[in-house]
Formats: C-alpha cells, sequence, structure tokens
C-alpha cells in the first residue's frame, strides 16, 4: 500500500517564513500578553478573525517567534473542504513534534474505513487522537491559518468536539476571515475562549507613522497622518501598498490625498499607481502568475518560456510586491489573495484561450512532478477532461487516501460522461464511491454502465466490479448470486490488492454466513484477517477481527473465541491501538466469552472496558448495551439491564439504528421482564416485534427465541411447540450450538411441563452434551432455572444414571451446573428467578481472580493518570484534584472516563478497588 504521505504538501504544514518588511505589531503583542497572562492561564482557544488585509498571518507569525514552545502549523485552502483531507493535514501538521502521533485515527482517515459498518463520525474518528494529546507534557500551539475556506458541515461538527475536548497544554489559534458557526458564546462564558477581531489589528496612529517612517524615511506631518489614519481605518494592506512601492516623499502625499472610498476601491487605487510604475515585463509576470494558486521558479519558467524567474521572484520579495514565500527554502510562492483577487481584473477578456492554455501547461508540469491532486485542479480549470481521465484511472488509489474520496468523486462527476462512461474503471470506483455516500441508485446506474463496456483486460478492476455486484446481491437478499461473484472477485483480483481483496472476502463472508456456512464464512474472513495483518492498516484488522469473533460467538466455540479476542486485543496493544474506539467490540466479546464461562467479575469489567472505548460510535455502542442485557441477567440484576435497554433507546431516538438492533432490545426487555415474572410487559414488549423479520437471527437474546419461552410460560404449549419446531428448522441451527443449546432448553421445559419427563430429561441431556464440548456454563444458569427438576432427576433417576456412568465427564459437568444453580439444596418448586443473587452464586469471587487477569490486554496508565488515580483515592474531589494538579476541570474528567475505561469500572469507589488489587495506588 503507498503511504499516505506520498502526495501531501508540506509546505501546508510549515511555518510562513517572515516576509521582507512586515509590519510588526510590538505594541499589540504586549498588551495581548498582558490581557493572557501566564501561559498557563491562556485559554484553549483563540481566535482572530478581520477582514482580509488586516495582517492575521503576519501578525500571529510574529507572535509564535516569541513562543518557546513548539508550533504547528496548517495553512487551509478553499481544497480542504474534505473531512478526510482536512484531518489528515491536521495530524500530519502536529506530527512535526510528535511524530507518530494520531496512528489510528490515521487509520481511520484511508480508504480502509470503507470496510467499517455504520461509517466513522467525529468523535470516534477524534477520541484517540485526543487521548494522545491529553498524553503529551508539554505545551504546544496549533495554528489553523485561513479557517474561513472550510465551509463543510461535517468538519465544523469535528472541529466542535476536538475543541471541546482540549487537553489544558494544547493551545489553539484560529486565523479567519469570519466566525465560524461554533458556540463562541458558551465557550466565552466559561474561559475557553479569547477573540482578536478587526479593531484590535488596526493600526494606532503611532504604528502608522513608525512605520512610515522605519520604511519610506517619509515622516508625515498631522494633517498627512490624520487623513491617512481616516481613510484606512488602520488597515494594513493600505500601508503596505503605500510603502511598498512608493517610495517618493511626494508621490505618497499625492496618493494619501486622492485616497477615497472603502477598503475595495482603495485597494483598487493602489494596485494600479503599483503596477503603473513597473516595467512591461514585470506587469506581464505579475499576471500571468497571479492566475495561479502557488507557483515555483520552474513552474513559472515552463509556463512563461523563461530562464530567470528565481531571480523575478526575488526581485518581486525585495520590491514588496505582495508575494509571500510559503516554505523556507524558497521553493514555493504565491500572492496575497487581496492583491490576486485585483490582478484578476486586469486580465483581457480575450485571454480565456491563453488562460486555459496556462493551465493546462500548469497540469502536465505538476503531473510530471508527482503531484496528481494539483494536476487534477489545473486540467479542471483548463477544461482538459480527457487529462483529467488519465489521471484519474493511473493514480485513482493514491488520490483517494490523500484527497478523500468525497473530492475523487466530484472529480469523476465533472468530467462529461462521454468520456468517464468509456472507462470501466472509473465507472466502477465511482460506483464503489456512490455507495459509500448512499447513493444506491446511482451505484447501480455506474456497474451497468461499467458491465457493458466489456474491456476486461484490467482483471483487478474486473474483480472489484464483482465485488459490488455481490453487495447489491446481498442487499436484494439474492444470496447464490452473491455467492458467485464473490468466488469470482476473489478468483480476479491480484494478491497484492489487499483494499480490495479484504472488501471482497468480508463481503463474500457475509454472504456464507446469511446463507448458513459458518465454517465456510470463517475460512474467508480468516484470508481477510491475514491480508489485512499485512496491509499493515490497523482498523481494517479490527475491523475483520470483529466478523470473525461474531462467527465464533455464533458457532460457540468459546475456547477459540477467547483465545482470538485476547491475540486481537495483544495485537492492538502492541501497535499502539488500544484506545481504538472499533476495539471495544473485542473487548465486548472476551466479556461475553468469559460470562458465559461464568466468570461474571472479569466478564463484566471486559464489558465495561469495551463500552468506555466504543460509546462515541452508534452503532457499536448499541450492540455493546445489548450484551449488557445477557451480563445483568447473569448477575440477575434485572432492573439495571432494563436501564441499559433505556440507554439503548435514547440512542434510537438519535441516531436512527438498525431494525435489528431496535428487535433485539425489545427482546431483551423481554427476557429480563420474565426474569422479573412480569409477563404481561414482557409480551407487550415482543409485540413491537414482526418476529418474521427476524427468524434467522443469530444472536442470543433473538426474538423468536425469546418468543418461544414466552408461549410456554404463558400456557400456549401448541403454539410454544410450533415455535421450537422452527427454531430447530432454521438452516444454522446445526452449526450454532448456542442456538441448539437455547432451543433444547426449551424444547425440555415444554416436554417437562406437558407431563412428558422421560423426553424432557432426554432433550436436557442433548443440550448439556453440546454445551459441554464447547465449554457452555451460564446459559445453563441463566434458562435452566426453568428445568430445575429436570435437572435433578439427570443425577438421582435409573434411566439416566445408567448412561452417565459411561461419562464420568459428563456427570461432573452436569454437578458443577447444578451447583451453580443451586440444587445442591432441595429443591422444593421455588420461584428460581424470585430467589435471592446469593442462592446462585458467582462461580469466580474477586480474590480468585490474579491481579493481572486479563490487565496485560490494557493499555497502562499514563503517570498523569495514576496521579488522578492516586488522588481520587484519598477522597480529592474532581475540582479539588484540578486545583491540585493545575488541570481544567475538563481534562480531570477526560482522564476519569479513560481510567474508568482501562481498569474496567463504571465509578471512583470501583476505580479505587481496582487499582488497590493491581497495586496502581501507593
Amino acid at each position: 500500500m503507498i503511504s499516505q504521505k506520498k502526495f501531501l504538501l508540506q509546505r501546508k504544514i510549515a511555518i510562513p517564513p517572515p516576509i521582507l518588511n512586515r509590519i510588526s505589531r510590538k505594541e499589540l503583542l504586549r498588551d495581548i500578553k498582558e490581557a493572557l497572562g501566564d501561559v498557563n492561564s491562556y485559554p484553549s482557544i483563540i481566535l482572530i478573525t478581520a477582514p482580509p488585509g488586516y495582517g492575521k498571518t503576519t501578525f500571529v507569525g510574529e507572535w509564535t517567534e516569541t513562543f518557546d514552545t513548539p508550533v504547528a502549523w496548517y495553512d487551509i485552502d478553499e481544497n480542504d473542504n474534505d473531512l478526510n483531507r482536512f484531518f489528515t493535514y491536521l495530524i500530519h501538521a502536529l506530527r512535526q513534534y510528535q511524530p507518530n502521533l494520531g496512528k489510528a485515527s490515521m487509520d481511520m482517515l484511508g480508504r480502509y474505513n470503507a470496510l467499517a459498518e455504520g461509517g466513522l463520525s467525529p468523535e470516534a474518528l477524534l477520541t484517540p487522537l485526543m487521548n494522545e494529546l491529553y498524553a503529551i507534557e508539554n505545551y504546544m500551539y496549533l495554528i489553523l491559518d485561513h479557517y474561513h475556506h472550510i465551509k463543510d458541515d461535517g468538519i465544523q461538527e469535528a472541529m466542535i468536539f476536538f475543541l471541546n475536548n482540549l487537553p489544558t497544554r494544547i493551545k489553539v489559534l484560529i486565523l479567519s476571515r469570519s466566525e465560524p458557526p461554533w458556540p463562541l458564546h458558551q465557550w466565552q462564558s466559561t474561559g475557553q475562549l479569547m477573540e482578536i477581531r478587526r479593531e484590535d489589528l488596526s493600526f494606532s496612529r503611532e504604528e502608522t507613522e513608525a512605520f512610515l517612517r522605519e520604511n519610506t524615511g517619509f515622516i508625515p506631518d498631522e494633517e498627512d497622518l490624520t487623513a491617512l489614519q481616516e481613510k484606512t481605518e488602520g488597515w494594513a494592506t493600505a500601508l503596505r501598498l503605500i510603502t511598498g512601492s512608493l517610495r517618493k516623499e511626494t508621490k505618497i502625499r499625492e496618493v494619501i490625498r486622492n485616497l477615497t472610498g472603502d477598503h475595495q476601491k482603495i485597494l483598487h487605487y493602489l494596485t494600479e499607481e503599483i503596477l503603473n510604475l513597473q516595467d512591461d515585463e514585470t506587469r506581464d509576470f505579475l499576471l500571468q502568475t497571479s492566475r495561479l494558486s502557488r507557483f515555483s521558479p520552474e513552474l513559472c519558467d515552463t509556463l512563461l518560456k523563461r530562464t530567470d524567474s528565481h531571480d523575478k521572484i526575488q526581485e518581486l520579495l525585495r520590491e514588496n510586491l505582495f508575494l509571500i514565500p510559503l516554505d523556507e527554502e524558497g521553493k514555493w510562492y504565491r500572492y496575497h489573495p487581496l492583491f490576486k483577487d485585483i490582478l484578476s481584473h486586469h486580465h483581457r477578456r480575450d485571454e480565456k484561450e491563453s488562460k486555459d492554455n496556462l493551465h493546462l501547461i500548469a497540469g502536465r508540469w505538476f503531473e510530471a512532478d508527482g503531484d496528481p491532486g494539483e494536476a487534477l485542479r489545473s486540467y479542471e480549470k483548463s477544461q482538459d477532461y480527457e487529462s483529467m481521465a488519465r489521471v484519474l484511472k493511473k493514480e485513482i488509489d493514491n488520490l483517494w487516501e490523500n484527497e478523500g474520496f468525497v473530492q475523487v468523486l466530484k472529480w469523476l462527476n465533472n468530467i462529461p460522461e462521454e468520456i468517464s462512461t468509456c472507462s470501466m474503471k472509473l465507472m466502477v470506483y465511482g460506483g464503489f464511491m456512490h455507495l459509500l455516500k448512499g447513493n444506491v441508485d446511482e451505484t447501480r446506474r455506474c456497474f451497468i454502465i461499467a458491465d457493458g463496456i466489456g474491456d476486461g483486460s484490467d482483471k483487478e478492476v474486473l474483480g472489484i466490479l464483482e465485488t459490488l455486484r455481490t453487495t447489491f446481491h446481498l442487499f436484494n437478499g439474492d444470496l447464490k448470486k452473491g455467492y458467485l461473484s464473490a468466488k469470482k472477485a476473489l478468483e480476479l483480483l491480484p494478491e497484492d490488492s489487499y483494499f480490495w481483496r479484504i472488501s471482497g472476502a468480508v463481503v463474500y463472508g457475509d454472504v456464507k454466513v446469511f446463507s448458513g456456512d459458518l465454517a465456510g464464512a470463517y475460512e474467508i474472513y480468516q484470508d481477510a484477517y491475514r491480508w489485512s495483518r499485512r496491509s499493515g492498516n490497523a482498523l481494517s484488522t479490527v475491523t475483520v477481527a470483529m466478523n470473525i469473533l461474531k462467527v465464533l460467538w455464533i458457532k460457540g466455540e468459546l475456547y477459540e473465541a477467547r483465545r482470538f479476542a485476547k491475540e486481537t486485543l495483544k495485537i492492538a496493544k502492541d501497535e499502539g491501538y488500544s484506545r481504538l474506539p472499533r476495539l471495544g467490540i473485542a473487548w465486548i466479546f472476551l466479556g461475553e466469552y468469559l460470562r458465559e464461562e461464568g466468570d461474571l467479575l472479569e466478564g463484566g469489567r471486559c464489558i465495561n472496558r469495551g463500552l468506555s472505548l466504543c460509546q462515541c460510535e452508534g452503532i457499536l455502542y448499541s450492540m455493546s448495551l445489548i450484551f449488557m442485557g445477557g451480563q445483568c441477567l447473569s448477575r440477575k440484576a434485572y432492573d439495571e439491564g432494563l436501564e441499559y435497554m433505556g440507554r439503548l433507546e435514547g440512542i434510537k431516538l438519535e441516531s436512527g439504528l438498525p431494525e435489528m438492533i431496535k428487535a433485539l432490545n425489545h427482546s431483551w426487555k423481554s427476557r429480563l421482564f420474565i426474569a422479573k415474572s412480569e409477563l404481561e410487559r414482557a409480551r407487550r414488549e415482543l409485540d413491537e416485534v414482526n418476529l418474521e423479520d427476524f427468524s434467522s437471527l443469530f444472536f442470543t437474546g433473538s426474538p423468536p427465541v425469546i418468543n418461544a419461552r414466552l408461549l410456554i410460560l404463558e400456557n400456549r404449549y401448541e403454539e410454544g411447540e410450533n415455535a421450537v419446531n422452527a427454531l430447530k428448522n432454521l438452516p444454522h441451527y446445526d452449526i450454532s450450538r448456542r442456538l441448539m443449546i437455547d432451543t433444547l432448553l426449551i424444547e425440555a421445559h415444554l416436554k417437562e411441563l406437558t407431563g412428558k419427563s422421560r423426553e424432557a430429561e432426554e432433550t436436557l441431556l442433548k443440550a448439556i452434551r453440546v454445551g459441554k464440548g464447547y465449554g457452555f456454563y451460564q446459559t445453563f444458569i441463566d434458562e435452566g432455572v426453568f428445568v430445575a427438576p429436570v435437572f435433578e432427576r439427570l443425577l438421582t433417576s435409573e434411566n439416566s444414571h445408567r448412561c452417565l456412568e459411561k461419562d464420568p465427564g459428563l456427570q461432573e459437568y452436569i454437578q458443577t451446573i447444578e451447583k451453580g444453580l443451586g440444587i445442591a439444596f432441595k429443591v422444593d418448586g421455588t420461584d428460581f428467578h424470585n430467589r435471592n443473587s446469593q442462592d446462585f452464586p458467582i462461580t469466580v469471587n474477586e480474590s480468585d481472580i490474579s491481579p493481572s487477569s486479563y490487565q496485560e490486554l490494557v493499555e497502562e496508565l499514563t503517570e498523569r493518570e495514576l496521579d488522578i488515580l492516586q488522588n481520587i483515592s484519598r477522597g480529592l474531589s474532581n475540582v479539588e484534584i484540578s486545583n491540585t494538579m493545575h488541570l481544567s476541570i475538563h481534562t480531570v474528567k477526560w482522564h476519569n472516563k479513560n481510567i474508568f475505561g482501562k481498569l474496567g469500572v463504571n465509578n471512583r469507589t470501583q476505580a479505587v478497588v481496582r487499582g488497590r488489587a493491581l497495586q496502581l495506588i501507593k
């Protein structure tokens, strides 16, 4: 896989070098520093807003020279209105001083995020980055220049989260022509924000006089100074234009007297005066190069067919003609936007052809220089769509990584159909990108066109097309066609085409899962996992691992599932991805496996870790809450379980969760009401679900399973028997041990209630034999209460006794379950669900667990988190910890959340108990 950094424009994340003859703002700097006080008291956000030409960038550049801490700079332009591109540059700006920062977030910004179900929320993207920023001990400044270019709502939402959660030691300065759509008043009221506005940046009378004297030798009299101050209103651009080239005192006086109108009129007048002073060759150079967003001496030589562009640029710099260097090396330059806009008005109307030709030449130069993004922008301006199509076909994978698929799709859409529809590759990629945006109809149109092109020479493109086709067959429920397309896709895709092979394998595995071929799905997912590991992309590895864990969970292979979950978590920890939100599902699955083995304590910790990690990803978090239903059922904490289901309903209202999640929420609430012997409420919950729509749902607690249980408890035995038979006829019944055990336990209960005691024993024995081979325990505790008398008879009846004599291990297994059920005592018809929780002892106690149990898979607490945990153990409140450690309240709360998540606890008391057990507290 080609590195994301290959096409990054380094000048965008370089601190701009100081310009010659800049207007120094020593007085303003002094006033601001006095207002801010010590760096410890600086607000996290400093917003500098003013119209163009007020010297925002120059002022902040001078200010940062006084900082004794690292400064990261990001120069934003109009091409950065894509969330992936924006945060790629922001993270790389921070990496100038923290080289490995944002590793997990960078993975999520790449195209591998397309593999992740449910998309990517700003919180999920930025939480790993924020955790790393909180670990930085030194102060750091992040400068976001020209932020007014950002119009994208997704970026604005992400920036609000980013700025709301800034660590105390990270200060962000935003330079913009206008106020961003952020909660500025709220931030001001809490002291998070300081604003510097136009009136602050306007030159004072004294500064104007000093600047004229220092840069021209001209000492204005009171009349000149008053006129200049009134007409320019302290506008820095006007002063620079006056002093930049108008060196003669008589000319300066003449210009001052002739200034009239608003800033735009003043700018036009002054620029006209400057251009009139230039020779024809210089004027032509200015007009031609002003058409470019940036330029280098080499590019200018090519465009203007000259060899001395470097010397000319240096001359313009000396003349102070609003030329801005973009890097220390002197390779790239641009004009001040105001000067560039005015120069554009001097382009003759009949120059369109030469303008298009200039951008065409620039496009070829950028293409040869290895910058396909800039080449495409130039070709687009010259309307050379053939060249755009050629570059896209050649570089589309790299462009997806570096520009983001939204920008690539815009380029594709701008190419006329008579050109784009001739390329199978462009149609296939366009279809996939439309699918990522949810444009299903456009996706279908693209792959129908691609199908009709008939260019079979590129096997990779054909393989991608088959992958896309598989997705549609799966969406439409045509599993047979989906199977054939997926198989063909993997046959066509090259071995080193990791992204597409992984994508194809994941969809292929999904087809096999829904076809009931869990063994085949497991094998395919394993292939995808190996390719993900080779690709080096953590998000892909974790995403595919979740599919493997899901299959193991459905099949009921608990031993292998626990081993693989630990392997996944260890890989994540070793590679620095412990705080990846998606990894929370691995912790959830591990907690579920431990729960099934009867280790409710450690299982609960693991699930809490998972909830802490993935709470920023709506769908994953909702799935995690579903698993809490089982955890609470096993702990007999029924009301707590209902509370978790209530949280899930809140998410449902906010995010519009899938119907499957809603159905599981209702069925788990029904199961918890059954445990509370509230059968009418249990039925009301199930009535909210169309059972036929979820007949094949694999999850434990699925509506059909709960319905069968409830029908029997409602004494509707005939309907209950039909429901049990329907479960046994499901295509995945024979391979899903979990479903098989649940169904057999329900059937045993039915037979016991209908007087078929012998058959009840035989059915229960079948369930036990299935469970023994794969380590099931808790299912028998949770559901076995309904057949407690049958369990007791297995060890006492003559018939069962003869069967068990042949298998001592099975007899021991039954005794273990009976002990957990509390049947070591006389069973007297008690309602097991209403017995006290101490009658159902948890098999593993706190004292039985090694302090390092599964903790070795968890990211260690940072030094600061250890200090906060120590203060929590001393009984200090968040406010007291904030004052003691010189941290903001928000920072303390952020660390608290991380501490609870890493320790797998819910509150301060549990954190202290767990911290002492792990010897983290002195």
